[in-house]
C-alpha cells in the first residue's frame, strides 16, 4: 500500500537536516557552558536558580529530540520512494513528516 506524502514536505526535510545539526551543536555547546557555570557556583556554595535548573532540562529534552530526528532521518528518507511521493512504509513515514521541527 503506498500513501502520498508531499514533495516539498521531503525537499524540506533533506534541506533542514543541516540546519537541525548545527543548532543541535550550538545548543550543546551552551548547555555544556551553562552547565560549567553551575558547576563554578555549586563549588562556591551558591544555588542555581530555578530557572536556571529549568532552562538546563529544557535543553536537554530538545538536544535529545533532535538527536532522535538526526538518527531517524536517513532511514526514513531511504523508506521513501518515487521521488519522494510515495513510502512503503505510509503509516510510519507520514508520521515522520508530521513530527519534523518546523
Amino acid at each position: 500500500m503506498l500513501v502520498a506524502v508531499s514533495l516539498p514536505q521531503v525537499c524540506k526535510l533533506k534541506q533542514t537536516l543541516p540546519t537541525l545539526s548545527a543548532a543541535l551543536q550550538e545548543l550543546k555547546a551552551q548547555r555544556n557552558d551553562v552547565r560549567r557555570q553551575v558547576d563554578v557556583a555549586e563549588q562556591q556554595l551558591f544555588k542555581p536558580f530555578e530557572q536556571v535548573q529549568l532552562w538546563l532540562s529544557k535543553a536537554e529534552t530538545m538536544i535529545t529530540e533532535a538527536e532522535k530526528f538526526i538518527e531517524d532521518d536517513p532511514q526514513e528518507l531511504q523508506n521513501l520512494c518515487l521521488c519522494g511521493c510515495a513510502s512503503k512504509k505510509c503509516l510510519s513515514s507520514y508520521k515522520f513528516v508530521k513530527r519534523w521541527p518546523k
